[in-house]
């Protein structure tokens, strides 16, 4: 097989993830559209994928022993969870998102990173259009920002995960394009301060707030030398801007920003109305629920895919999500699961700490380490244990396991003798 045939492959694959990412989120619609089940959408790119990864006659996947002990784990968990729980119909769900992550993983590679990139700054891009052309609606009725979830397509929560890691990637593209002209700079500037501005004042999302300083946070302290100082620099203009519309307008200040913090410190209580505290009177009933049900289920849990059944027959408020990837791996997995999940996520974690560390002027490995923060923190108050999760996810464990940037996929492919596979 020639180069120009494995490259020809190489660029179908980089098209075929930006293409997961895309289907996987408008999977639902889509299939609404022509009367088919999302799965059959969601899953056409990786198929396709898998399928020119087989044509191409190598794969890539450098697995490495820390997936090998925790795919071990899980496979043990559900081995028990098929011979002592039952397992829901939903979990065939869950080995899918493995296979995603092992197909991913053997085209990861800085080239197909990027695909990642435009992928999620598309969609973010287009919920923004979306939700912008909805506001005028949504105000003519007299409704509150809120009930924008009744107006959109997608799950409101959908819309906060893709419009907080639009807000990190927009951020990293103007910090590391520094060839751009200074026109294209201010336009993906802007179009990521949309994103930010929406997720925070339509979307009215607590965790992307949360997550945006986290992330902030983790990333500032783990780069180095040049990276760092454009970081503090950036932070700091971020920070001056905030506080400045703050104080010039603070009427525009939401008002779950006034109910969260009156949640745990008491104060604005005049601002506070029992409809604006019913988010949280809900989310902390799903909480206790599953927590009860865990202590029920301590080792095995009560098996993948079973969590919604136990909760519509048995949880007084209707709601059969957990709404939190971590807390549904706890509840459905066990201990066994969870620590399978959690274990892999932070060996993710210390292997970009590390990299970063090393790589002192990577602003590749930064914005990795700082979009998959940003996840951590948004699956931990949302569910988004979804094949957009696990792609972003095989890209975070191969920058574990590469050197200063991904090894090419296609040199690899060439290897053996410079022109045949």
């Amino acid at each position: 097989m020639n180069s120009k045939y494995v490259i020809k492959n190489k660029t179908i694959a980089n098209f075929l993830v930006f293409a997961i990412i895309v289907f996987n989120i408008y999977a639902k619609p889509i299939g609404d559209i022509f009367g088919l089940p999302s799965f059959f959408f969601s899953a056409i790119p990786l198929v396709l994928l898998f399928a020119t990864i087989a044509i191409s006659g190598k794969i890539n996947l450098n697995i490495g022993s820390n997936f090998k002990l925790y795919s071990v784990l899980l496979a043990i968990t559900l081995l028990l969870h098929v011979l002592f729980r039952g397992v829901g119909t939903s979990a065939i769900i869950y080995l899918l998102y493995y296979v995603t992550f092992a197909v991913v993983l053997s085209v990861a590679d800085e080239d197909a990173w990027k695909n990642v990139e435009k992928a999620i700054m598309l969609v973010a891009l287009l919920m923004s259009i979306e939700v912008i052309t909805k506001i005028p609606t949504l105000l003519a009725s007299s409704l509150n920002l809120y009930n924008i979830r009744s107006y959109v397509i997608l799950d409101k929560p959908v819309y906060s995960f893709m419009l907080g890691l639009g807000s990190i990637i927009g951020f990293f593209e103007v910090l590391k394009n520094k060839e751009w002209k200074l026109i294209k700079k201010v336009a993906i500037a802007a179009v990521t301060i949309l994103f930010a501005i929406l997720n925070v004042l339509v979307i009215q999302s607590k965790i992307f707030i949360l997550g945006i300083v986290i992330s902030a946070l983790f990333t500032y302290f783990a780069a180095r030398s040049k990276v760092k100082r454009t970081l503090r620099r950036s932070i700091i203009v971020i920070i001056v801007a905030v506080v400045a519309v703050i104080l010039l307008y603070p009427s525009i200040i939401p008002d779950y920003i006034y109910v969260f913090i009156n949640r745990y410190t008491g104060l604005f209580s005049s601002y506070v109305t029992e409809r604006q505290t019913i988010t949280y009177d809900t989310r902390d009933a799903i909480t206790s629920y599953a927590i009860e049900i865990f202590k029920e289920n301590p080792l095995l849990g009560v098996g993948f895919g079973n969590y919604s059944s136990y909760a519509a027959k048995n949880f007084s408020l209707g709601v059969t999500e957990t709404e939190s990837t971590v807390l549904n791996m706890l509840v459905e997995g066990g201990l066994l699961g969870f620590l399978s999940y959690v274990g892999f996520m932070i060996s993710i974690f210390m292997g970009l700490w590390s990299k970063i560390k090393c790589r002192s002027n990577n602003y590749h490995l930064v914005e990795i380490f700082c979009v998959f923060i940003m996840l951590m923190v948004l699956s931990a108050g949302n569910d988004f244990y979804n094949i957009s999760f696990w792609t972003i996810i095989a890209f975070a464990y191969a920058a574990t396991r590469s050197g200063e940037s991904y090894e090419n996929v296609v040199s690899d492919y060439l290897s053996d003798d410079g022109n045949d596979l």
